[in-house]
């Protein structure tokens, strides 16, 4: 059974679940409605995450722990950088050793040069080599299975720690919420729009019960990659407009914003007026002074 065959099916599966779940006068019927319009819709298109997504970014012939591995380092690899280009550099990557012990005997400047140009690429080949280095010597080469243990890992946050669990263990201890996630929760109507991502995420789980976490990033991201996308969404090409407050108004902040849950999982990125922005080490400069030994040191 081809790929795209076995996700139609799961979301013929999720529509009902949420017929049912959507009876419950505990639950917003709207919102049912609207994610299983959604959903629907999602069995009528393949959107890059589909077949680029995190989940397929394993090599299924390694060792489970290697397999675990890849999908922590393509989760680190995915902050502000679209799906293909990740996609293109995990496949360079595991074709040139992408298990634990490689990384390990690997410098940061060969890696580097495997995973660019994902955003900040010098930045998480740091990450990728410590969390290699990390899994040896602390976990016996075992991925942590809980979100908590593995935001202790560089570079990791609980965006990605949910979706790396979610994946490796089919542990789902939350909702994961990406800037698609976040973007189309408001425009629907679930979260307002000044919501952090954290917050986004509590609300989208207290509407919706358990058991449909797991698919909700994943029929949403496709959406958003295809249908409803930033800054203008494509409100004709939407069968679920009628059941959305946002419909066919206009965009009004066309920048590209970042939400702090997404700085959070890339530590070299701050927010400045709403905006992304490296944080760019300053150089050492020394005072002027007849002392040349004294130095003002600058540190990242």
């Amino acid at each position: 059974m081809k790929s795209g065959e076995k996700f139609a099916q799961n979301l013929k599966e999720f529509c009902k679940r949420m017929e049912i779940a959507g009876d419950s006068e505990s639950l917003s019927k709207l919102a049912h409605k609207q994610l299983a319009q959604i959903a629907e819709m999602r069995q009528s298109f393949e959107a890059p995450v589909d077949t680029m997504g995190c989940h397929c970014l394993h090599d299924s012939n390694a060792d489970i722990q290697d397999q675990h591995f890849q999908t922590l380092v393509g989760g680190v690899l995915s902050p502000q950088t679209k799906d293909e280009i990740t996609a293109a550099a995990m496949k360079r990557f595991v074709s040139k050793g992408c298990t634990i012990k490689d990384v390990c005997n690997q410098t940061t400047d060969e890696i580097e040069e495997l995973i660019k140009p994902v955003g900040f690429y010098k930045r998480k080949a740091v990450f990728v080599k410590k969390a290699a280095e990390l899994l040896k010597s602390d976990y016996n080469y075992v991925l942590p299975n809980s979100v908590k243990e593995l935001c202790k890992f560089p570079g990791v946050g609980p965006k990605i720690a949910n979706m790396v669990v979610q994946i490796a263990y089919d542990n789902t201890e939350g909702v994961v919420v990406d800037t698609h996630v976040e973007r189309i929760s408001k425009r629907l109507g679930w979260a307002n729009e000044t919501d952090k991502a954290t917050d986004v995420a509590i609300k989208v789980q207290d509407i919706f019960s358990r058991d449909l976490w797991p698919g909700i990033n994943r029929v949403l991201v496709g959406f958003g990659q295809k249908i409803c996308k930033a800054p203008k969404p494509d409100c004709d090409a939407c069968a679920c407009s009628h059941l959305c407050p946002s419909a066919n108004k206009k965009a009004t902040n066309t920048v590209k914003t970042i939400s702090p849950i997404d700085i959070e999982d890339c530590p070299d990125l701050r927010m400045e007026n709403g905006t992304i922005v490296p944080i760019v080490p300053k150089p050492n400069r020394k005072r002027k002074s007849s002392d040349s030994s004294e130095n003002i040191g600058f540190l990242d």
